[in-house]
C-alpha cells in the first residue's frame, strides 16, 4: 500500500507543480489530495462507493479559504474550497 501512497502523492504533486496554480489554489489541492491519500491508508477495506460517500459528505461540508494563513488552522481532515 505504501507504494501506491507513495506514487499518488507523486502524481498529484507533479500536477500541482506542471499546471502552476495561484498559491492559495495549490495549497488547497495539496490539503484535499492528502485528505484522500489518508482515507485510503485508514480505511483500505471501504468499497469505492463508501470513499465516494466520505468525499461527497466532506465535500459538502469544506470550509471556504480566502488566504494562505487560513491553510494553517484549517483541521487537517477538513476539505477546503475557493469559491462559493
Amino acid at each position: 500500500m505504501a507504494d501506491v501512497l507513495n506514487w499518488t502523492a507523486r502524481i498529484t504533486n507533479w500536477h500541482e507543480d506542471f499546471s502552476k496554480n495561484p498559491p492559495l489554489a495549490r495549497q488547497m489541492d495539496l490539503h484535499n489530495n492528502r485528505i484522500g491519500r489518508v482515507l485510503f491508508e485508514e480505511k483500505p477495506h471501504l468499497k469505492t462507493e463508501e470513499i465516494i460517500n466520505i468525499f461527497k459528505r466532506k465535500a459538502e461540508a469544506s470550509l471556504k479559504i480566502t488566504a494562505l494563513e487560513e491553510m494553517e488552522t484549517i483541521d487537517s481532515t477538513c476539505f477546503v474550497h475557493l469559491k462559493d
